[in-house]
């Protein structure tokens, strides 16, 4: 019976902790580039149940255990995957507005190092310099973005960056293979393997929108409150039957 609320109160845990991904996904759904999160589960390892026997054990080392069979031990979230799936693109018409077609991300300078984003709704600075809305400057294959202030510049579909006629530099865009990417805060990812190759075309005036679908995530959060109240009624019910085993049958004697 003890076992059952453990079992219980796992299943409490894992749904609180899908609950919690929805929900950011939720409050990015506006956020330019947004990656939403998929969270998985897993058992905990399963415990093999053993019945002990009267009869001494072939060993002679008193009684012996026969197997029953294998139980799973309750669920634990296992990982948090971001879906990596592009957002609608669509126009703005600002110049520092960014777009990347294809499964390329934008290389930036943060203060723990390089960092990717797919968020493409860029400023410039007092210097001139390129930069993300947190003022994390904008890398190009030389180094950061430079040489941007008072003038109008372009940049074309292979990243060039040109001011005045003059080229600047090119946008350093990296793509990398599937579970090479970590979520690092601020819409930016941590690449944890190397890139790869991959045709990526760069729109000026465009901005990749959130790919969180309300749809799903409202699906998400219903099948989480559901799981959530169904444990929940396992561990009222248990709590019942532990109440009347404790209070009740003392009586009977």
């Amino acid at each position: 019976m003890l076992r059952g609320l453990y079992l219980a109160d796992s299943g409490l845990l894992a749904a609180q902790h899908l609950n919690d991904v929805v929900a950011n996904n939720l409050a990015n759904v506006s956020t330019p580039g947004f990656k939403s999160d998929v969270a998985t589960d897993k058992t905990f390892d399963q415990v093999l149940m053993e019945r002990l026997q009267q009869e001494p054990s072939p060993q002679g080392n008193g009684a012996s255990a026969a197997p029953i069979g294998y139980e799973a031990s309750g669920v634990v979230v296992d990982s948090i995957v971001p879906n990596l799936t592009a957002g609608a693109i669509v126009p703005t018409g600002n110049v520092t507005d960014l777009a990347i077609d294809g499964t390329g991300l934008f290389q930036v300078s943060t203060p723990s190092g390089i960092r990717y984003t797919r968020s493409g709704n860029f400023l410039t600075d007092k210097n001139g310099d390129l930069v993300t809305t947190q003022g994390y400057n904008v890398m190009g294959t030389k180094g950061p973005i430079q040489g941007l202030a008072g003038q109008k510049f372009t940049v074309s579909a292979d990243g060039t960056v040109t001011a005045n006629g003059q080229v600047i530099d090119k946008l350093a865009v990296q793509s990398f293979a599937p579970g090479s990417l970590r979520k690092d805060g601020d819409n930016l990812f941590l690449a944890q393997g190397q890139s790869v190759n991959s045709v990526n075309v760069i729109k000026q005036g465009y901005l990749e929108q959130s790919n969180v679908s309300m749809a799903t995530e409202m699906t998400n959060m219903i099948n989480a409150m559901r799981t959530y109240e169904a444990n929940q009624k396992v561990v009222q019910t248990l709590d019942g039957t532990l109440e009347k085993a404790a209070n009740e049958i003392a009586k009977i004697s």
